[in-house]
C-alpha cells in the first residue's frame, strides 16, 4: 500500500495529497493545474489534477486506473496560489520549480529547478544552534554577499562544480526559539532565478495551522 508523505499542496480550494515518491509539476498553460506523479512498484503512475473546475477534473496516465494511485484530493483553503504544508509550515511553491519528496523523514520535500538547481528547507532548528553568517561556508566556498533581514541572516558563497561557477545562498528565518533555514543552489545563469525563489519561500514561511 502507498503511504502519505511529509508534504502535500494546497490551493484554489483543494488540497492534494500524493503517495511517496512522488513529484509535482506545473502546468505552464493552467496555473490552476498541476501534474503529479508517483513511482509506485508497479512502475510510474501519474495524473493531471485540474483545481479550476469542482470538484476538480482529473485526466490519468495511460498506466493509471485510478486518482489513488496517485494521489488523495481533498477539500483545503479558498487561496489563490499553490503553497506546500508540512506539519510544521507551510510556504509558497515558486515558479520554475519541480516539487518533489521521497517520503523520507528527514527531509519533507525539495524543489528542483533547470540544471540541478536546488531549494530546501531544514528545521525547525533551535536558535542557539543557528550558526554565525560567516561560518556558512562550506569547503572550497568563497562568502560573496551577507545581509540581514527581519527574520534573520542570510548570506551568498560562491563555488565551482564540475567546472562550472554556482551561487548558493541560506537564509535563516527565526520563529520564537527556533528557526528555520532556506537554502537554495544553482548554476551562475541561473542565480536570479533561484536566489528570487529562495527569497519568496523564505519570506513566505508561515507556521501550519491544523483545521478545527
Amino acid at each position: 500500500m502507498a503511504k502519505h508523505v511529509y508534504a502535500r499542496l494546497a490551493g484554489h480550494g483543494w488540497i492534494l495529497l500524493p503517495h511517496a515518491p512522488f513529484e509535482f509539476e506545473r502546468v505552464p498553460t493552467n496555473p490552476r493545474a498541476v501534474d503529479v506523479s508517483h513511482e509506485s512498484a508497479d512502475g510510474t503512475r501519474n495524473a493531471r489534477i485540474d483545481c479550476a473546475t469542482d470538484p476538480p477534473s482529473i485526466d490519468l496516465g495511460p498506466a493509471t486506473s485510478t486518482l489513488s494511485e496517485v494521489a488523495d484530493v481533498l477539500p483545503g483553503p479558498e487561496l489563490d496560489a499553490w503553497y506546500i504544508e508540512t506539519s510544521v509550515y507551510v510556504c509558497p511553491w515558486p515558479e520554475g520549480f519541480s516539487f518533489v519528496s521521497s517520503g523520507a523523514p528527514d527531509a519533507a520535500f525539495y524543489l528542483t529547478g533547470e540544471d540541478r538547481s536546488l531549494l530546501f528547507v531544514q528545521g525547525p532548528i533551535p536558535i542557539g544552534r543557528i550558526p554565525a553568517p560567516e561560518t556558512m561556508v562550506g569547503p572550497g566556498q568563497l562568502l560573496l554577499r551577507k545581509g540581514q533581514t527581519t527574520s534573520g541572516p542570510w548570506v551568498e558563497v560562491g563555488y565551482t562544480y564540475e567546472g562550472q561557477p554556482w551561487r548558493q545562498w541560506h537564509r535563516v528565518v527565526a520563529r520564537g526559539d527556533s528557526a528555520l533555514v532556506v537554502t537554495a543552489q544553482g548554476p551562475v545563469y541561473q542565480a536570479d532565478l533561484v536566489e528570487a525563489a529562495a527569497i519568496e519561500v523564505a519570506e513566505g514561511l508561515m507556521p501550519y495551522e491544523e483545521d478545527e
